[in-house]
């Protein structure tokens, strides 16, 4: 549908008002057609090379009653779920990426990746995010 003159712009306001009511008309669309040029593959995505992701890794976890956690102080130390040299879980912005272990770096820690998730774990926590 291209610009409308004036003549049909008034045209369309008196039919607001006639008696008949206006001019009720299913739309006409084209059909789609595909694309013509072949997609780019999924591994070009050098354009979003400078986005930041939020990189988590988690060591264990443990449950405290509220009373432990009142109780806590400075030098409490608290017992988590897995054992020392156990495989330490990463995700990126809260999806599951991979596994790996805890590595010291001149005084700071790191993580060597020893594993990465595979496509359908990732779906599944995406999946559960959005539901």
């Amino acid at each position: 549908m291209g610009n409308l003159s004036e003549r049909d712009i008034e045209e369309m306001f008196q039919s607001l008002h006639s008696p008949k009511g206006p001019k009720i008309a299913p739309v006409k669309y084209q059909p789609l057609q595909a694309p013509e040029s072949p997609r780019k593959s999924s591994r070009d995505i050098q354009f979003l090379s400078d986005v930041m992701l939020s990189v988590d890794v988690e060591l264990g976890s443990t449950q405290l009653t509220v009373r432990e956690i009142l109780e806590l102080t400075e030098d409490t130390v608290l017992t988590l779920d897995c054992l020392a040299g156990d495989p330490v879980k990463i995700d990126l912005n809260g999806v599951p990426f991979g596994k790996g272990e805890i590595v010291v770096i001149n005084d700071y820690f790191g993580i060597r990746v020893t594993e990465l998730a595979n496509d359908e774990s990732k779906e599944g926590k995406q999946k559960d995010r959005e539901a």
